[in-house]
């Protein structure tokens, strides 16, 4: 539903980047492709999740000197609330993982933002995996010489930081030099129907796909849509 939500030609890749992450795609003769979206076991990384275990990876490298110190530790002991990097690692180790979670992802972009060169490598990191997802499904839907919507969507977009997007269209556009990339506003819901659609033969043009995103959106957001 969310690539069909926010691709106005009715094929292209979508990335859902949220607590985890999964790539999917339609190409233009309508075959479909995705990837497995099982986290690092599938490699799929890149979601909220992973940024914030590779932020706690990176506080425990800075600890041994193996990394480079990062304003990272400074947040995740105040999230903590534990004095020092061996306390909050001897925490988590102890089985309390579920103090940091997903929903903490926002503090390494607000941390990258500032120009933390660890936290910005972080970002780079789920960048580069994101893309390099969506590059591999361009490439299995013989997308990569074609104009593609690529639609970013979930949680970790909410961010819009430049530097995870930039990273992944360097990744995708190595191989698909065309693609066109879009933040999906509408509701999943919304593609739900336009796929119901498109299978009884009647795929909106682009105005109609646009109207009718456009009132899902407010309907379900509790406006009012123009008649």
């Amino acid at each position: 539903g969310a690539l069909r939500a926010g691709a106005r030609r009715g094929y292209g890749i979508v990335i859902i980047a949220g607590t985890g992450t999964t790539v999917a795609g339609i190409g233009r003769d309508g075959r479909r492709f995705r990837t497995f979206g099982e986290g690092r076991m599938t490699g799929d990384i890149g979601g909220a999740g992973d940024i914030v275990w590779m932020a706690v990876q990176a506080v425990a490298r800075a600890y041994t000197g193996r990394g480079k110190p990062t304003a990272l530790t400074e947040r995740l002991l105040e999230i903590a609330d534990v004095p020092d990097t061996v306390a909050l690692m001897e925490t988590l180790m102890r089985g309390d993982r579920h103090m940091l979670h997903a929903g903490h992802a926002p503090i390494v972009f607000e941390v990258a933002t500032a120009g933390d060169p660890v936290a910005c490598g972080i970002i780079r990191e789920a960048g580069a995996e994101l893309g390099a997802n969506a590059a591999a499904v361009a490439r299995r839907l013989s997308l990569c010489d074609d104009p593609f919507e690529l639609v970013l969507a979930g949680g970790v977009f909410r961010s819009n930081h430049p530097l995870l997007i930039e990273t992944i269209l360097e990744r995708v556009r190595a191989a698909a030099p065309r693609v066109e990339p879009l933040r999906l506003h509408a509701p999943p819901v919304a593609g739900s129907v336009l796929l119901a659609m498109d299978a009884d033969g009647r795929s909106p043009a682009p105005q109609i796909h646009d109207r009718l995103t456009a009132e899902a959106t407010v309907w379900l957001s509790g406006g009012n849509s123009a008649p």
